[in-house]
Formats: C-alpha cells, sequence, structure tokens
C-alpha cells in the first residue's frame, strides 16, 4: 500500500466557536469522519483531494456543528505542502 501524499486537517466548530482547530488527521481518521456523517467515503475523499476542503454541517438541539476537513498535497520527501512551497 502507498503512503499517502496528503496531510489532513480537521477544524470543528460549534455555533460559530471553534472548539478544535487544525487537528491533524490519518486517512483513516478522515474516512471515520466522513462515515460518521453519512458522507460516501469515496465521493467525500474525491471532492476535499480534488477541492482541499469539506465541510459537514450538523444541526443539533444546541445549534449546528460544522466539521471542516482539510488536505493539502505535499510534495517531495521533505514534507513541504504545495502552497507552502509557491509562497514569497
Amino acid at each position: 500500500m502507498s503512503k499517502s501524499c496528503y496531510r489532513y486537517l480537521l477544524t470543528r466548530l460549534e455555533n460559530n466557536e471553534p472548539t478544535i482547530a487544525s487537528l491533524e488527521q490519518t486517512i483513516e481518521d478522515i474516512k471515520a469522519v466522513l462515515a460518521a456523517s453519512d458522507v460516501p467515503i469515496p465521493a467525500g475523499l474525491a471532492k476535499l483531494h480534488q477541492v482541499g476542503t469539506f465541510k459537514i454541517v450538523n444541526d443539533v438541539p444546541s445549534g449546528k456543528i460544522e466539521t471542516i476537513l482539510m488536505a493539502r498535497a505535499e510534495i517531495g520527501d521533505a514534507g513541504v505542502s504545495s502552497r507552502d512551497k509557491h509562497a514569497p
């Protein structure tokens, strides 16, 4: 099995207040979040990798919970993300 070329992060907001900010995740963690939110894993991963972010919004009695998944492509062995590589 090949190693992922992506770095995954999760941010969670409850009623627009951050409860988790940019927590690094594994691909298995991301799959579990998608599955728990009834998002088909292949389609969710495809969109996440294509767009770079995937937002899941759940309405709860106290308001809403937004889970924002992020995928950042990494270039080479140094682990430098493509976004960082082009930064001034």
